[in-house]
């Protein structure tokens, strides 16, 4: 047989059974089911992957349906590949068949051994991913990941404008070199000479490059992320479920899970129009590693890509924190979880408070490449 190209982005979606649609029809309207979206660089899910089964997935306690999104490397996919990721339908009776195009996806051998730039994930991160994305109603595993190019498509201005305001909240973006969206949790050395022939689209990062360097798992790439999972959601809904879900949850993937989850049937009965959310962190505004939010709500959450390519983010921040920007004496902070708050105020959002249920889990390296450095910042709760 002819040698795959790889490694490829790859995108699949669950085919519709005779099976499912019977099993849809006997919900009841409003009867509880969820979706489980896993976001961002699947780092350290070899380590998480039991714990989260444990004490997550198997403590919902409605039916669950999986959809994760993979930022694999921050380099283009292989030559041969095309800019748009193979599309794939299968069916869940054959596993096999998506095996065999996860095979296209999987980071060459000589990057996984080496764990550098060409890839995010180790050899045994990828072996425990491969056999997890087989569970799932959709995913994507993206290679050279570009959320810029997405934003440059769209014909209208108002996301150019929107950038200029300064702050980590699109996680390295930058309309000038001299403001905001330093990463500092995730950037290297910006000192350092970046060889990027890419076209910027008139936007310099703050790390002097063309945008393969920002960070995979915040700001830009995570409202990229949540809005893929949105979008399969309905996806599924309309051409599988044939009825809408009643939450949908969002987790990381590097999340130890230590204590259960209380369930959705219990949530529900406290209050069933809340987001729920963990709050640690409370400077930072909302903790952005997980959230149980209502479907009708899944907007507002997963929603804020399309608050920023329509501008309408200008008006959540003039609404909800009319200092953003300002001179540093009367500022207030804008990163990642700063517009994850805003926009759930500006949508009228009630939050309602979980415990702290879980850790980001860490295991240090060498090589800050792979974002599992020996640095402070990659390597705490707080990464």
């Amino acid at each position: 047989s002819a040698k795959l190209e790889g490694p490829c982005s790859v995108e699949w979606r669950q085919r519709s059974s005779t099976q499912q649609l019977e099993e849809s029809r006997e919900l009841l309207p409003g009867e509880p089911r969820a979706a489980l979206c896993l976001l961002g660089v699947p780092r350290f899910f070899d380590t998480t992957v039991q714990m989260m089964r444990l004490n997550l997935m198997e403590r919902v306690a409605v039916p669950l349906d999986l959809y994760a999104f993979a930022s694999a490397s921050r380099r283009p996919p292989a030559p041969g590949c095309g800019k748009l990721p193979l599309l794939v339908e299968h069916d869940p009776r054959d596993p096999g068949s998506l095996r065999r195009q996860l095979q296209r996806a999987a980071p060459r051998r000589e990057a996984l051994g080496r764990q550098v730039s060409t890839a995010l994930l180790t050899a045994s991160e990828w072996q425990v991913l491969e056999e997890f994305f087989l569970e799932t109603v959709a995913g994507q595993v993206v290679w050279g990941d570009q959320p810029l190019e997405l934003l440059h498509k769209d014909p209208r201005a108002a996301w150019r404008r929107a950038a200029a305001r300064p702050g980590p909240w699109l996680g390295g973006l930058a309309v000038r070199s001299d403001i905001g969206h330093d990463d500092v949790t995730g950037a290297l050395n910006a000192t350092q000479p970046v060889e990027d022939k890419r076209e910027s689209f008139g936007v310099k990062f703050s790390d002097g490059s063309g945008g393969h360097r920002v960070r995979p798992g915040a700001g830009l790439a995570q409202l990229r992320a949540l809005q893929w999972c949105a979008d399969a959601v309905v996806w599924h809904e309309q051409h599988v479920l044939g009825a809408t879900y009643t939450h949908v949850l969002y987790a990381r993937w590097d999340l130890q899970w230590l204590i259960a989850f209380p369930g959705i049937p219990m949530l529900q009965a406290m209050d069933a129009e809340a987001v729920w959310m963990v709050p640690v962190q409370a400077d930072f505004f909302a903790n952005d590693r997980f959230a149980v939010v209502p479907r009708s709500r899944m907007s507002a959450y997963f929603e804020g890509w399309k608050l920023l390519v329509s501008g309408e983010v200008a008006k959540v921040f003039e609404n909800q924190m009319p200092r953003a920007g300002m001179p540093v004496f009367v500022a207030e902070g804008v990163n990642c979880e700063a517009f994850l708050f805003a926009r759930l105020m500006y949508a009228g959002v009630r939050l309602v408070a979980l415990p702290a249920m879980f850790y980001v889990q860490c295991t240090p390296d060498a090589d800050a490449r792979t974002l599992r450095s020996l640095g402070y910042f990659y390597c705490t709760p707080f990464s």
